[in-house]
């Protein structure tokens, strides 16, 4: 979007080329040459960090053959080339690239702001719609969606309200979509073995996950709690990306643990022994992850202390406080533990509520959840 902008912007003709494409040197050749052939113009290359399996060998994009067009562009107004390249990692861009001469100029493209979400559902909603879509509510679910994302919504949506015989969008099925695209489609219930069993469990267990980032997390706003089975997980809580802080203390660290930690605890205060399930790898996965992290690598262990234990682990010996750290995550894990089931005792009224609404509704947004938190 932003290479059709620069180039509307300049009044210029412009190549795309990416994914495999830019693999080829010939490819890369034949590009410039059609790009000089109505020069002035511009050679839009995207995702020039990428890297692809060319004949079974693990390969980044032709660092020499790229140099070698660069420096070939003529320096005359009538005849240049902009280059106009995108990368996710900058760092993992050859140098030679990016040296004085060549593509020297960058460009840093946050992921969208509120203002700028709004501007793309205020264009989405000159489509035909019901005139009751809570634009506020529809801007927060698709924080951290890129600009590509967001022109789907809008396509997607109307396709199906045509499929569907439908007279114009709603704000459910915008937030469906937004949905389909973050975190994959639907699956089909018939899939699911025991599925009135799995979706009780499953509503035990995100109720629980999100009434207690609620307690424990506030600053951190949640879009929406939801059991409707998707391509990699029966349910999930989301929330907006823009509310998580670059800087998290120790105690939010521990917090985040326990929110980790809620679904199985939950599961089992309800179902006993049988609430112990595979549906909580993810959730351990990360909860230890937090907790090494807090104490290899962020010095936030009393016994450990402040040093970046894991950069002697790797650099000068795999032994350095190894027992140490492993002693203190079977700590830190355990402490999170007990206190995450004080936490699910407290609440377990609000988790069974929320469990319960999930059951009957299959999603519940966050202004609705805070509803529930503060009957």
């Amino acid at each position: 979007m932003l290479g059709k902008a620069f180039a509307k912007e300049a009044g210029l003709p412009y190549i795309y080329a990416s994914g495999s494409e830019i693999f080829d040197p010939q490819y890369l050749n034949q590009v410039y040459q059609k790009a000089k052939a109505f020069a002035p113009g511009i050679v839009f290359l995207d995702e020039i960090d990428m890297k692809g399996i060319v004949e079974g060998v693990v390969t980044t994009m032709p660092t020499d053959q790229l140099v070698m067009e660069l420096e070939a562009i003529s320096s005359a107004p009538d005849e240049f080339i902009f280059t106009v390249a995108t990368a996710q990692d900058k760092t993992a861009v050859s140098p030679e690239i990016i040296a004085p001469g060549r593509i020297d100029l960058f460009v840093e493209v946050p992921e969208f702001d509120m203002e700028a979400r709004r501007f793309f559902i205020e264009k989405i909603l000159e489509k035909p719609h019901d005139g009751k879509i809570n634009m506020d509510k529809v801007v927060r679910y698709i924080s951290g969606m890129s600009g590509y994302d967001l022109e789907r919504i809008g396509k997607e949506a109307s396709l199906y309200a045509i499929r569907k015989n439908m007279d114009c969008i709603t704000e459910d099925l915008l937030i469906e979509h937004i949905n389909n695209i973050k975190y994959g489609h639907k699956l089909d219930t018939k899939r699911i073995r025991n599925f009135e069993e799995e979706i009780r469990r499953t509503a035990c267990h995100e109720a629980a996950h999100a009434v207690l980032s609620y307690s424990l997390l506030p600053h951190i706003k949640i879009e929406q709690v939801t059991i409707a089975p998707r391509y990699e997980t029966l349910g999930f809580v989301s929330y907006s990306a823009e509310e998580f802080a670059n800087n998290a203390t120790k105690e939010e660290i521990f917090n985040n643990i326990c929110v980790m930690l809620a679904g199985r605890t939950a599961q089992i205060r309800k179902f006993g022994a049988n609430g112990i399930d595979s549906g909580a790898s993810n959730d351990l996965e990360q909860a230890t992850y937090l907790a090494y992290i807090a104490i290899a690598s962020l010095g936030m262990d009393d016994v450990v202390g402040y040093v970046h234990a894991d950069i002697l682990r790797q650099n000068v010996s795999k032994q350095m406080f190894y027992r140490q750290i492993e002693e203190q995550l079977s700590k830190w894990i355990k402490d999170a533990s007990e206190k995450t089931e004080v936490l699910v005792e407290k609440y377990w009224e609000k988790i069974e509520k929320l469990a319960e609404i999930l059951v009957r509704q299959e999603i519940v947004d966050g202004a609705e959840l805070e509803k529930i938190m503060k009957e």
